[in-house]
């Protein structure tokens, strides 16, 4: 929990931007790790979380009581572009995606038609497992960074959808799929969307090759 001079400074400054003594007051509870819910006092566990202020900016709580996951992202964050605003958030999938891997939890996403007739309110869903709240996250970020100019989201999901492929075909350990991540990751958005394409039809094959020449560099 902050101390009481962080608290009183942090209180001061969410008024200072504009924002009411209730928004400051919420922000502190969510920073301390507790939520007030119907004049009920609830602990949650930090799972993971990403700092990129000197605070969290996204965390992956468990309530203690219910066993059930909740994501937090801070809204008192200001961008001075669309396209800082989706770098932040680049950054937090890319780190929240590795994470998943090197604790061995599933980052495959399944697609429901029936899925778009359902409601996407990501940080106000209970998650029954750390998958289920990763893919609420992953589909939000689908509407947000997937537009004709920013193509960063495109390389990271790409990059993904080949990860996929081999832990289902291959029993790999996770300390190597961290380094084929960071190969596939200093690929061009191109060359990995071609290579994405052999791999479905011709399994790993295509992907040997690029590693080996890149470790040969």
């Amino acid at each position: 929990m902050l101390d009481h001079d962080t608290q009183k400074i942090i209180k001061g400054w969410c008024i200072e931007k504009g924002h009411s003594s209730e928004e400051a007051e919420e922000l502190l509870n969510r920073v301390n790790g507790n939520f007030k819910e119907n004049g009920t006092h609830r602990a949650l566990k930090t799972i993971y979380e990403y700092q990129n202020t000197g605070l969290a900016d996204f965390v992956l709580y468990q309530d203690k009581c219910t066993g059930k996951y909740e994501l937090f992202c801070e809204e008192l964050i200001w961008f001075d572009s669309r396209k800082n605003a989706n770098y932040f958030l680049s950054n937090i999938f890319e780190e929240f995606t590795s994470w998943m891997h090197v604790n061995g939890y599933s980052t495959v996403m399944t697609h429901d038609y029936h899925d778009i007739f359902k409601p996407l309110d990501v940080f106000n869903t209970k998650y029954d497992s750390i998958s289920d709240a990763y893919s609420g996250f992953k589909k939000l970020l689908y509407g947000f960074l997937m537009n004709e100019e920013d193509f960063e989201f495109e390389k990271l999901e790409t990059a993904n959808n080949i990860l996929n492929i081999i832990s289902e075909n291959y029993d790999i350990d996770i300390s190597d799929k961290i380094v084929i991540e960071q190969i596939l990751l200093q690929i061009e958005n191109g060359e990995l969307n071609i290579l994405y394409e052999k791999m479905k039809t011709n399994g790993i094959i295509p992907l040997l090759s690029i590693i080996i020449s890149k470790l040969l560099i």
